[in-house]
C-alpha cells in the first residue's frame, strides 16, 4: 500500500497548534485543491493538499470526521513524517491507503474502495520543522485545511428494470423477458423469481452469480438465459421456451452488487406479469337424430361423435345428462378422459343404462327396456383435454349435442293407489306402510316386482334409496349398498309381507327419528312375450307416505315427599325411592344414585353411597368423602322389588349414619343412532335420619315410652296394694270351699248320687 515500516503510538496526540504570534511569524501556506469532492462507492478517493513558502522540512497528517458527526474530534487516517515514515491511523490500518508527495509542494491522499462510511470532513495538517544547533528537530509552524467528501452508495448508482415485447402467450408459445441493469461496471449477482397466483411466496427460478456461475432452483427445462454488455448497461434475457400455466405469474429480477467481499442491498426490478392462455377450442360434435320416437320396453341407443378437435392428441371426457319433466339436468353416466365410467347420482338405473366408446371418437348411450319415465331430453357433453409442456392435462370449454327421447306407452291396466299420506308416530313405535294395486291385481297372466324406496325429506336432489326389492320370481332382497340417508340400520327392523295378491306391506319396527322421510313403492308388471320370455309391460308408482317420527317426551317423575326417621343404634333402616310415573316405559333404561349429606351444613357435599348403572351394574364408590358414614359399605343393601321401586337398606345403624338421604334417577332412551342417550333426571324428596344411642337404664326406657319416673311410682304403688288385697280375698274363699267339701265326703261316698239299681232278669 506504499506504507513505511515505522509506526508511532496509535494513541499519540494530534500535532500541537501554534499560538497566533507563532503563525504570524511563519510564511507557510496550505490549501486543499478542492473543497467539495464526490466519489462513487467502490472507487478510489484522492485528495490533494498544496503548500507554499516553505522554510524547512515538512510533515503531514490526514484526518477524518464521519458525516454522521456534525461536530467532534477528527481521527487519524495516515501521517507522513518529515523523514518520509508513513503511519496509518488505528481505524484505517487494514484499508487500501497511502499518502504521497509527488512534488515538493504537493501531498496526496489515496483511499481505495471507499464505502459510505468514508464520507464526511477531511483535513490535512502540514507542519514545518527546523534543526537546532544540537541537531534536534523542532516543529515551528503548522497549517490545516479542510474539505468535504460525499460518497455515492452503489444502490444509487445501479438501476434495474424488467421489460418484454409481449406478456400474453398461448399455451406452448415463447416469451422473452429482458432485465436491464444500468450504472457503473460492477460485479452483480442476478436472481430471477416468479410469483404465481395465491398467497405463496415467490419461487426463485435461477441465480446468476457475479462469478458467472448459474444455480437453477426450479425446473430449467423450459427456460434459457443469456446476457449482453453495453456501454452503460448489462442486459440479462430470460427466455420461456414452451409456456404453460405453471410459468404464468409475475416475474422479477433482483440484483445485488458484490463489493468489498460481500453482497450489497438487494434491488428489485418492476414486476412483469406473464399471462398464459389456453388455445381456442374448435371442438365440433355430431349426433343421432335430434328426436327419437320409440316404444316403452324397447332398447334405445343414442350416439354422438367428435367431428372436429383442437388437437390430434386430445382426449375426451363425456357426460350424458337427462332433463325430465321440466326438472334440471341430472347426470346419467359420465366417462373421464381415461375412459373411467361413473354412475350418476340420484337416478334409479338398475343397470339398464350403459355407455361405451366406439372406434374413433364416437360415444354411445344405451337404455335397455326403456320405461315411461325415461322420456326427456338427453345431452351429450364432451370436454376436450390437452397436455401442457410439463405433461399436465387441462381442459377446454365443453361442447354439447341434444337429443329428445319420446316413448309411447303400451296398453296396461296396472294401477297403484296414489293417495299421499302423512304419518306421525312416536319413537319406538311400529309403522306399517301399504302399497295396494287398485287394478291389474287379478290378472293371472302377470307377475309383479316391487321396490320400496326411501327419500330424505326437504332435499329435491336427495336420491331415492331402495329398501326392499321383491323380484317377479318372489325372491326378497335387502340391498347391501344402499346410501344411508339417516336410515340407521333399518335392515334388521324391516318386515315385508304380502297378505293378498295385490297388497304389499312394509313394517318398520322400533321407529327412530332418523327414519323420518318419504316412503314410496314402485310396482313393475311382467307378461309373457310371444317368444316365451317374461318382459316388462308396465310400471307404476304409489303415492308417498310422509313419515314423521317424534321423539318421546320424558314422563319421568320421582316421589318428592320429605320424611323424618328416628331409630336406635343397632336397628335396621330401609329407605325407599319410588317412580311415580315413567316406570312403565318399555323403551327406557334407568340409572340411580343414593346420596348422603351431613345435616346442618349448607356447604356439605353430597356423597354417593350406591350407584346403579343403566346396564344394571351396581357400584359402591371407593373414593367417597367420609362424612361420618363410618364404613357403611359393608352394611348397605340395595334392592329393586319392582321396576319403579328402589330400596336402600342400612343394617346395624350407627349414630354417625345420621344425616339426609336422597336418591337421583336418570332416564336414558335410544337416540337416532341406536345408542342410549340421557333423556331426563329427577331427584326424590329427602329422608332426614336420626340414629339415637343405645338404652342405658330403666329411666331411659320409661322416657322412651313417654313417662317420667316420678309419675310412674305414684301409679305403681297403689296398683301393687290392690293386687295384694285381691290375692288375699281369693285365698280365703278357696280355703272355705275346701273345708265344705271335706265334710260332705265324710257323710256320703257318692252312693247318693249314683244308687245301685238291680238288673231285671230276662
Amino acid at each position: 500500500m506504499g506504507m513505511g515500516s515505522s509506526h508511532r503510538d496509535p494513541a499519540r496526540s494530534p500535532p500541537p497548534r501554534l499560538s497566533p504570534s507563532q503563525l504570524q511569524e511563519s510564511d507557510l501556506a496550505v490549501a486543499m485543491e478542492s473543497q467539495q469532492v464526490s466519489v462513487d462507492e467502490g472507487d478510489t478517493l484522492q485528495l490533494t493538499c498544496r503548500v507554499s513558502r516553505v522554510n524547512g522540512q515538512l510533515s503531514i497528517t490526514w484526518q477524518h470526521r464521519s458525516a454522521s458527526m456534525a461536530t467532534g474530534p477528527f481521527s487519524d487516517v495516515i501521517s507522513l513524517s518529515r523523514v518520509g515514515v508513513l503511519e496509518p491511523g488505528p481505524e484505517f490500518g487494514k484499508r487500501n491507503l497511502r499518502t504521497l508527495r509527488p512534488t515538493a509542494d504537493t501531498f496526496t491522499l489515496e483511499l481505495g474502495e471507499v464505502t459510505p462510511s468514508d464520507a464526511g470532513a477531511y483535513q490535512c495538517t502540514v507542519s514545518e520543522w527546523t534543526t537546532e544547533a544540537n541537531g534536534n528537530a523542532k516543529k515551528t509552524h503548522s497549517q490545516t485545511q479542510n474539505c468535504s467528501v460525499e460518497v455515492h452508495p452503489v444502490e444509487s448508482l445501479l438501476k434495474v428494470d424488467l421489460s418484454s415485447r409481449g406478456v400474453q402467450v398461448t399455451e406452448g408459445g415463447e416469451v422473452e423477458l429482458v432485465c436491464r441493469v444500468r450504472g457503473p461496471s460492477l460485479p452483480v449477482t442476478v436472481t430471477w423469481s416468479l410469483q404465481r397466483e395465491g398467497p405463496s411466496a415467490p419461487d426463485n427460478i435461477l441465480t446468476l452469480s457475479y462469478t458467472g456461475d448459474i444455480t437453477w432452483r426450479g425446473d430449467q427445462s423450459n427456460y434459457q438465459l443469456r446476457a449482453t454488455t453495453g456501454n452503460r448497461d448489462v442486459r440479462y434475457y430470460l427466455r420461456i421456451i414452451k409456456a404453460s400455466h405453471r410459468e404464468a405469474g409475475r416475474y422479477q429480477c433482483v440484483i445485488s452488487a458484490f463489493l468489498q467481499g460481500r453482497h450489497r442491498k438487494l434491488q428489485n426490478s418492476n414486476p412483469l406479469g406473464v399471462l398464459v392462455q389456453t388455445p381456442e377450442s374448435v371442438l365440433t360434435l355430431s349426433s343421432s337424430s335430434s328426436r327419437l320416437d320409440q316404444s316403452v320396453n324397447t332398447d334405445i341407443q343414442m350416439e354422438c361423435s367428435v367431428a372436429k378437435a383442437t388437437s390430434n392428441s386430445s382426449r375426451f371426457a363425456v357426460s350424458w345428462l337427462a332433463q325430465k319433466n321440466g326438472e334440471g339436468n341430472k347426470t346419467v353416466l359420465s366417462s373421464d378422459r381415461d375412459a373411467v365410467i361413473t354412475l350418476g347420482v340420484g337416478l334409479d338405473t338398475q343397470q339398464r343404462i350403459s355407455m361405451r366408446r366406439r372406434e374413433g371418437r364416437s360415444f354411445e348411450l344405451t337404455i335397455r327396456q326403456a320405461r315411461s319415465w325415461d322420456n326427456g331430453t338427453y345431452y351429450c357433453v364432451v370436454e376436450e383435454w390437452l397436455q401442457d409442456p410439463h405433461g399436465q392435462w387441462y381442459k377446454l370449454p365443453p361442447s354439447s349435442a341434444a337429443m329428445e327421447l319420446r316413448l309411447q306407452e303400451t296398453v296396461s291396466n296396472l294401477s297403484v293407489n296414489k293417495t299421499d299420506l302423512e304419518m306421525e308416530v312416536r319413537q319406538g313405535a311400529g309403522v306399517e306402510l301399504t302399497c295396494t294395486l287398485t287394478s291389474g291385481a287379478s290378472d293371472p297372466a302377470s307377475l309383479y316386482a316391487l321396490t320400496w324406496f326411501y327419500m330424505r325429506r326437504g332435499s329435491s336432489s336427495s336420491p331415492r334409496v331402495p329398501l326392499v326389492i321383491l323380484g317377479r320370481d318372489g325372491v326378497l332382497m335387502y340391498p347391501e349398498n344402499q346410501d344411508n340417508q339417516g336410515l340407521q340400520d333399518q335392515k334388521g327392523r324391516l318386515i315385508f309381507s304380502r297378505p293378498t295378491h295385490g297388497t304389499f306391506l312394509l313394517g318398520l319396527q322400533r321407529a327412530l327419528q332418523g327414519d323420518s322421510g318419504v316412503y314410496q313403492c314402485q310396482v313393475d308388471q311382467y307378461k309373457l312375450s310371444h317368444d316365451g320370455n317374461w318382459e316388462q309391460t308396465a310400471s307404476d308408482q304409489s303415492g308417498t307416505a310422509d313419515l314423521t317420527v317424534k321423539p318421546i317426551v320424558s314422563d319421568l317423575s320421582v316421589n318428592k315427599t320429605d320424611l323424618e326417621m328416628e331409630v336406635r343404634q343397632g336397628e335396621g333402616v330401609e329407605l325407599t325411592c319410588t317412580l311415580t310415573s315413567g316406570a312403565s316405559d318399555p323403551v327406557s333404561l334407568y340409572a340411580l344414585t343414593w346420596f348422603y349429606m351431613r345435616r346442618g351444613s349448607s356447604s356439605s357435599p353430597r356423597v354417593p353411597l350406591v350407584i346403579l348403572g343403566r346396564d344394571g351394574v351396581l357400584m359402591y364408590p371407593e373414593n367417597q368423602d367420609n362424612q361420618g358414614l363410618q364404613d357403611q359399605k359393608g352394611r348397605l343393601i340395595f334392592s329393586r322389588p319392582t321396576h319403579g321401586t328402589f330400596l336402600l337398606g342400612l343394617q346395624r345403624a350407627l349414630q354417625g349414619d345420621s344425616g339426609v338421604y336422597q336418591c337421583q334417577v336418570d332416564q336414558y332412551k335410544l337416540n337416532h343412532d341406536g345408542n342410549w342417550e340421557f333423556s331426563a333426571t329427577e331427584q326424590s324428596g329427602t329422608t332426614n335420619l336420626t340414629v339415637r344411642g343405645p338404652i342405658e337404664d330403666e329411666s331411659e326406657l320409661l322416657s322412651d315410652l313417654g313417662c317420667a319416673p316420678g309419675s310412674v311410682l305414684g301409679i305403681f304403688l297403689p296398683l301393687v296394694c290392690i293386687l295384694a288385697i285381691l290375692v288375699m280375698v281369693l285365698s280365703i274363699k278357696l280355703m272355705r270351699r275346701s273345708l265344705a267339701g271335706n265334710k260332705k265326703q265324710a257323710d256320703s261316698l257318692w252312693a247318693e248320687e249314683n244308687p245301685l239299681k238291680p238288673r231285671p232278669e230276662d
